[in-house]
């Protein structure tokens, strides 16, 4: 009997669950293995995987080993394969799906804005990959540039990790005056130096340090007692802290939704003059805050995502998630009403002589901002994109 089009996508994970891989502690794919690599995706972020572990393939040395593990606790049985099967004709690459749902079901993580409980499950990568002495850990919005073995090697001796700055959030510690992130570092994370900042997205870790210095699952149940800014990444600054070891830039470009107006820009000389050279070689691509090219209205260094993205069976896919970005948003409703509004405020301000200019601006934007904030929050892309697109309905630029 078929699946019926109404049934929920968790109905059809879990006719499929019984046929996937339980996580357990990972065995190396190969006797001697020159990269071993975990990610973490969820069905929704399956395509992205893929470009990733493409990227890496393109990138790979027929001479060494690459041993790949994606955990998910949600990724569709069909999807799985097409991302296994990536590797079937490589002698050299092993690709791996793996449920993690049985070790995380218990545990409780705080989320805000667009972040899911996925950004805390490579906090398993020390535990899951004891049979390693280092695993590198890959965001799934990034690619490749490079041969990711020439990261494996990396010297880690007395490091539990290595890992290259967060560039936006060094720029904000470091810019005049700084923003409020530099005390949260200092106060909250209790760091020394809070311009030190580094970013988890790409990070190696020293699985064998790691696992003589704390318990199975310490990493992991630590991040459920904390409610941080930047989620398991700040929890990673606060544990290891002096035990990072600074990876260049270029194995970690940060890239902004806007690209006219990145953080880089405030960071001190020597940073950004590391950054911006960095950009023209990056060896790894790091499309952070939804700023992947599908997603984003203007996007930066898309092309290496999309040299990659056509090699995968989820191109199409991709194109299509692209196409519906762009038409979502002048479809919604509430972005109609919220042009109707700002109309008839503008109209019945406008017509009132007692009213004047300065206060005009001031009682329009206090009778919009509450519904404004509920449906565009701070900081987030929507935002952004809705304030492009009414200027630009006005006839202003920006």
């Amino acid at each position: 009997m078929g699946y019926s089009p109404h049934r929920s996508l968790n109905e059809l994970y879990q006719k499929e669950s019984d046929r996937v891989d339980i996580c357990e502690v990972i065995e190396p794919a190969f006797p001697r293995v020159d990269a071993a690599v975990c990610l973490v995706a969820s069905n929704e972020y399956a395509p992205f995987a893929s470009v990733v572990i493409q990227s890496i393939i393109e990138n790979a040395k027929r001479e060494k080993n690459y041993d790949i593990v994606v955990f998910t606790d949600d990724m569709f049985l069909y999807n799985r394969e097409r991302i296994e099967a990536q590797a079937k004709e490589l002698c050299n690459i092993s690709i791996r799906v793996m449920d993690i749902t049985k070790i995380i079901e218990n545990l409780n993580f705080y989320t805000w804005a667009q972040f899911t409980p996925n950004t805390y499950y490579r906090l398993l990568a020390p535990d899951l990959f004891a049979q390693y002495p280092k695993v590198i850990y890959l965001d799934s919005d990034i690619v490749v540039n490079h041969d990711i073995a020439e990261l494996y090697v990396t010297d880690l001796e007395g490091y539990y990790m290595a890992a290259a700055y967060d560039t936006h959030v060094v720029a904000y510690c470091t810019q005049t005056p700084p923003l409020e992130q530099r005390a949260y570092n200092k106060e909250t994370l209790k760091m020394k130096y809070p311009e030190q900042y580094f970013q988890a997205g790409i990070a190696l870790y020293n699985v064998t340090l790691l696992n003589e210095t704390f318990e199975t699952g310490y990493l992991i149940h630590e991040a459920t007692k904390y409610q941080l800014k930047w989620l398991d990444q700040d929890l990673v600054n606060m544990l290891f802290q002096d035990k990072i070891k600074r990876l260049p830039n270029k194995w970690n470009v940060m890239i902004a939704n806007v690209p006219y107006a990145t953080d880089e820009y405030y960071l001190p000389a020597d940073l950004r003059k590391e950054y911006y050279q960095a950009r023209l070689d990056p060896y790894i691509v790091h499309y952070v805050g939804k700023a992947i090219p599908c997603f984003a209205e203007d996007p930066d260094l898309y092309e290496f995502f999309w040299f990659y993205a056509r090699k995968t069976i989820f191109y199409e896919l991709l194109l299509q998630k692209m196409c519906q970005k762009n038409t979502e948003y002048t479809s919604m409703p509430h972005v109609h009403e919220l042009y109707r509004r700002i109309n008839e405020l503008e109209t019945a301000l406008a017509g009132s002589a007692a009213v004047p200019k300065p206060s005009l601006k001031k009682r329009i934007k206090a009778l919009l901002m509450p519904i404004f904030n509920l449906f565009f929050p701070k900081g987030s892309n929507r935002r952004y994109r809705f304030k492009r697109s009414y200027f630009r309905l006005r006839g202003w630029e920006i």
